[in-house]
């Protein structure tokens, strides 16, 4: 039986980064014969099957290679989903027994440039699980890894991968698939094949169904398909991975992304911005902070915050919440939660109490369910559990519990619901990777119980599978995007994970940081650890998006330092996309040329229609010329100003004019002397560069700026502020290689209007 059916779609990289003359990219994929398949990209086979396709089923395993699953008919349909219009060609198979049936389908778009390839289990299946969560109970797609793509240069691979949101993800090149990629329960996500030139680059990624799904590298094949520990399987069940083409890693990551939310329709990319903590200022206690496990001396944790409180307010830092870690509440049996109340000795006067008195919001976190907590109905609680008593886990099983147990803390001040050691709960409870459904179950009830009382959520330890799984929940705004923070250690580096949360509508959270290298008392590292980098941390935390949480000691803030990240009354003051690590740097990671020796990333704010560019450059072993065009600049005449400011003071500071062919030059740095450089547009109208101010990490924030507007002879800014707010901002004409800048003070509306004149090179309060 020979079977040919193709589908092609054509698309071009979408996103603000994508160079508008590059090139459009079409993905094919078509069956050749019976579980003969491929994946092409302009016309090149990139990906080759392997003739794996196999299914679990009534404790046998059926597969094409020794033909107990038996090939009948190939059919085709078409359809349409939030995507638009597909078509869809399916190969149908029965095992040799006839007690089982299998699918497997190539789906495409008409208008998307992505392909599903997808397995569906046809009969209901028990005795599914091959007792092993790392492994795969059924195959398809399988692509061989022994025949790279038919391209005429390198391959690289970027593998998204590891805890807290993709912390760990690696890039390499084709050659090192086998021992790199992501992998298995723990460390399987999306995968970026990409030319050397980053004219051509695939996605390939689970697509549905993500608590359950895997892919394996095994024999020389990466597999994809249901966990292995999976013990049984529903009528109907499917599994989808998705192949999406586009141009560049960045890019191509975002059109994923984009693809990805519009297929689930929950929500948007831009949702998250409408979080309390990614537009105020917080207070953490996490782990690395001053008072993570210790308070005040001889005082209870209740009063250690309200003097923190009494201590920021004296000298005019504006926390506007608090999170409040694990110290807070009952742990039994492996420090399980037993029940999530305030321990009297902790907070004394209760959450509410501690809520009104310093008029902070709270930020509550949990971490897993005890096999001992008093909420389960096993232990004379109320709510349904499965209770795993030899792994002392549990996790609750009904929507009841959620909505009640959020409800009641909402009430005493809780904004957000944090959900920590997310790995832990799925990784040690049999249920969650045997059950098909329970995994799933576990984060849509949490969703809707935060929903119900108009709450968000926050996930931390993740796998990179729950940050898919949250493209179907509004109500997970951000997730910890690095490891925990202690004094002086590099969790600052969100570059990779920045890409993936982005990509699927979450912040990136950096976690706490101290704003002083020296903090005495702690008891971190016999006493001795200091922050030595808290300039790098603090710009690090603002260009993410998400939530910024300084963490220090009584008494000891660089309120400056501080205050360089949000206004006078706390809105942070961020822009319009975390920084992620440029396409170039990521080119050098993979083949140790053609991009930067270090870390060298990117944003923006986007003011109306015009885009405010950072690029900042850390640890680099050499010096690197940054070529506007990553930014996609691709205007040729349009005249840029570039300024690098003293974060703490604007003087001094020389402007730099290029075109949109022009590049930066970035000096070999390390840590402490990193540099943040503002990419503004020269005006055409006016012949007036807005810079910003100079005194904030990211000069030009939409927070910030309400308009930018331009006659012949003058640019005007609006801008936001506290009242009484002292704001300086800065300017430059066209060619001129000195900013100048105006102060003005903000009145009771909260909008002043600062209005430069090029031909004077001043500007005036309006």
């Amino acid at each position: 039986v020979v079977v040919v059916v193709a589908v092609v779609i054509e698309g071009r990289a979408a996103s603000a980064a994508a160079d508008a003359t590059s090139p459009s990219v079409s993905v094919t994929a078509e069956y050749t014969d019976v579980d003969v398949y491929s994946v092409s990209v302009n016309g090149a086979v990139w990906l080759h099957s392997s003739k794996a396709t196999k299914a679990s089923a009534n404790e046998k395993v059926y597969g094409t290679s020794d033909k107990s699953l038996v090939y009948q008919f190939t059919n085709k349909s078409t359809g349409a989903d939030n995507l638009g219009d597909y078509s869809t060609v399916r190969q149908v198979f029965v095992s040799n027994d006839n007690k089982f049936s299998f699918q497997t389908f190539i789906r495409s778009y008409n208008n998307v440039p992505l392909v599903l390839l997808g397995q569906t289990y046809e009969t209901a299946s028990n005795g599914t699980n091959t007792s092993n969560k790392d492994d795969l109970l059924s195959v398809f797609p399988s692509f061989q890894l022994t025949n790279p793509p038919q391209v005429s240069q390198d391959i690289g691979v970027v593998s998204f991968k590891g805890d807290m949101a993709a912390s760990g993800t690696e890039c390499f090149e084709w050659k090192d698939i086998g021992s790199k990629i992501g992998q298995g329960s723990k460390d399987s996500g999306p995968t970026v094949f990409f030319t050397k030139d980053l004219t051509q680059s695939v996605v390939v990624s689970s697509f549905s169904n993500f608590m359950t799904a895997n892919q394996v590298v095994k024999g020389g094949n990466l597999d994809f398909g249901v966990m292995g520990s999976v013990t049984n399987v529903p009528e109907g069940y499917t599994t989808m991975t998705g192949v999406f083409g586009g141009n560049g890693i960045n890019s191509v990551m975002e059109d994923w992304g984009s693809a990805l939310l519009k297929y689930y329709g929950k929500k948007h990319r831009n949702d998250y911005k409408r979080d309390f903590a990614m537009n105020n200022l917080g207070y953490s206690t996490d782990n690395g902070a001053y008072y993570y496990y210790q308070t005040e001396p001889e005082k209870n944790y209740e009063d250690t915050v309200l003097d923190v409180y009494q201590y920021s307010t004296s000298v005019g830092i504006p926390y506007k919440y608090i999170l409040l870690d694990s110290y807070w509440y009952y742990k039994g049996r492996d420090s399980g939660v037993t029940l999530w109340e305030p321990l009297p000795y902790v907070f004394p006067n209760g959450l509410s109490n501690l809520s009104q008195k310093t008029n902070w919001l709270l930020q509550l976190h949990n971490r897993y369910w005890s096999s001992e907590t008093a909420y389960a109905k096993d232990n004379g609680g109320e709510y349904e559990f499965d209770i795993d008593r030899s792994s002392h886990y549990a996790v609750p099983t009904e929507q009841k519990f959620w909505n009640d147990l959020i409800a009641e803390k909402s009430k005493q001040g809780m904004f957000m619901y944090e959900q920590d050691w997310l790995d832990d709960e799925f990784d040690n409870l049999d249920v969650m990777y045997e059950s098909p459904t329970v995994a799933h179950q576990w984060l849509s009830q949490m969703a809707q119980g935060a929903g119900a009382s108009n709450l968000t959520i926050q996930y931390c330890m993740s796998h990179v599978r729950h940050i898919l799984q949250a493209v179907e929940f509004y109500e997970v705004t951000n997730a910890r995007a690095s490891g925990d923070y202690h004094p002086g250690n590099t969790q600052w580096n969100t570059g990779h994970s920045s890409i993936l949360t982005w990509a699927t509508g979450i912040a990136p959270s950096k976690d706490n940081f101290w704003s002083t290298q020296y903090q005495s008392g702690t008891y971190y590292d016999g006493g001795t650890a200091n922050e030595p980098h808290n300039r790098l941390q603090a710009a690090m935390s603002i260009f993410t998006t998400g939530p910024v949480a300084p963490s220090d000691k009584v008494g000891a803030s660089n309120v400056t330092l501080i205050k360089s990240m949000c206004t006078d009354d706390g809105v942070l003051l961020s822009p319009s996309r975390p920084a992620t690590f440029t396409d170039a740097t990521m080119v050098y990671e993979a083949f140790g040329t053609d991009g930067p020796n270090g870390m060298v990333y990117t944003t923006y704010s986007n003011i109306g229609s015009t885009k405010y560019s950072y690029v900042l450059g850390v640890s680099l072993v050499s010096s690197y010329n940054f070529s506007l065009s990553e930014f996609g600049y691709y205007n040729h005449t349009d005249e840029f100003a570039i300024a690098q400011f003293n974060i703490n003071g604007g003087s001094g500071v020389d402007v730099q004019h290029v075109s949109g062919s022009g590049s930066i030059t970035l000096s070999s740095c390390g840590l402490t002397d990193f540099q943040v450089f503002v990419v503004a547009p020269v005006d055409s109208t006016s012949g007036v560069a807005f810079l910003g101010e100079p005194s904030k990490w990211v000069s030009v924030s939409p927070k910030r700026i309400n308009s930018v507007s331009s006659t012949s002879s003058s640019l005007t800014v609006s801008v936001s502020g506290a009242p009484k707010e002292i704001i300086t901002m800065a300017f430059a004409t066209s060619q001129s290689t000195t900013p100048f800048m105006t102060t003005c003070t903000v009145p009771s509306s909260g909008t002043v209007s600062f209005i430069a004149s090029s031909s004077s090179s001043s500007a005036s309060c309006k």
